[in-house]
């Protein structure tokens, strides 16, 4: 008795793409006017002015990239201390935890840190050309 085996591969369409300048880039927000004598009390959350758009950083896929929409990962080697309303709040000082939550046009809200979360689409991702990493409604809390 004869027997065929026929193996299929699965094909991966997954690349990584990276920053355009090669490297990460940190976000920085100047706190000096956030706080003041009442909102500067242990326990409480500021939440800081929402961002939206352009956050200044271009990404760039390899060539053989097949399609046009991305994951991103918004990774930190801070360590969650508690969440709270789905926001994961970070110890980023002795006195001080921070959490976020960002929206873009394809997803539903996000809290971070978390990986691979679907994002939308841009011509140039196929293409092996930079793209404009455009996050919607960045909202960061601070708790005391």
């Amino acid at each position: 008795m004869a027997m065929a085996c026929l193996c299929l591969a699965n094909i991966s369409w997954a690349t990584v793409c990276a920053n355009s300048t090669g490297v990460a880039e940190d976000e920085h927000y100047d706190l000096s006017n956030i706080f003041n004598s009442t909102n500067n009390q242990p326990g409480q959350i500021v939440v800081l002015p929402e961002k939206s758009g352009w956050v200044g950083v271009s990404a760039i896929c390899p060539p053989g990239t097949l399609v046009n929409y991305t994951y991103r990962s918004y990774v930190t080697n801070f360590i969650v201390q508690e969440t709270i309303d789905n926001y994961k709040y970070m110890q980023l000082h002795d006195y001080l935890l921070g959490a976020m939550s960002l929206v873009d046009s394809v997803m539903d809200i996000q809290f971070p840190p978390q990986n691979y979360i679907r994002m939308g689409t841009d011509p140039n991702v196929s293409q092996n050309l930079p793209f404009g990493v455009m996050d919607s409604r960045l909202i960061f809390r601070l708790k005391v």
